[in-house]
């Protein structure tokens, strides 16, 4: 109780910001379906990026964003978002490259026969074929993003404490019922994502039978 009463918004702003780089991410592996050449420099550049150490990745968002122009950015909860996504848009990018290579090309050839362009067979084909999944990878990163903290750390924004520098905090101080509680939060982010996969998934092959 004392853990939700103190850190609630902590805890929500953290959960956004995650949410919604884990919702980019599977929004640009989704972008570059259909294009081979360039599903390959993306997913390679995710991974590198991916490989950094945290601490890089933060420097380099410094480097980007801390001058003027982009206060909107750097001085908010959007930079987290930026970092989360450097940090783990390989997860998206890996897993749709294997959704790719599983796709059933019979259904995506009829629908480009059929005159369906590039988008239009993402979005009436791929999408409703394997949206479980994509929503398990944004869930995915999520989670991950939400226990993320080198780059949090290193572009933390003014009035903003991201639930795993709170954590940090937390065990320097030896606070170990505060410790416990909070950790628990992000086993409980990624039962809850669990979870949602499997409903989801049990739905899809409930309405495909």
């Amino acid at each position: 109780n004392t853990a939700i009463r103190t850190y609630s918004l902590d805890m929500l702003g953290s959960l956004g910001a995650s949410l919604v780089a884990g919702i980019i991410v599977v929004w640009i592996s989704v972008a570059v379906w259909r294009y081979d050449a360039c599903h390959t420099v993306a997913l390679l550049g995710a991974i590198a990026f991916g490989a950094l150490p945290g601490a890089i990745v933060g420097e380099a968002l410094i480097a980007a964003y801390n001058r003027a122009g982009f206060d909107p950015i750097y001085a908010h909860w959007p930079i987290l978002t930026i970092g989360y996504v450097a940090r783990f848009a390989w997860v998206g990018l890996c897993i749709v490259a294997a959704l790719h290579r599983q796709a059933s090309q019979s259904l995506v050839e009829q629908a480009t026969t059929d005159g369906a362009t590039g988008g239009a067979v993402v979005r009436h084909v791929v999408l409703p074929m394997h949206w479980p999944t994509l929503a398990a990878a944004a869930g995915l990163v999520t989670v991950l993003s939400v226990a993320e903290l080198p780059v949090a750390s290193m572009v933390r924004p003014p009035g903003f404490a991201p639930i795993s520098l709170v954590i940090i905090e937390k065990f320097h101080r030896f606070e170990d019922g505060l410790l416990i509680a909070l950790s628990l939060t992000l086993v409980a982010a990624g039962a809850i994502a669990a979870v949602f996969w499997v409903a989801a998934k049990h739905r899809q092959q409930q309405f495909t039978e």
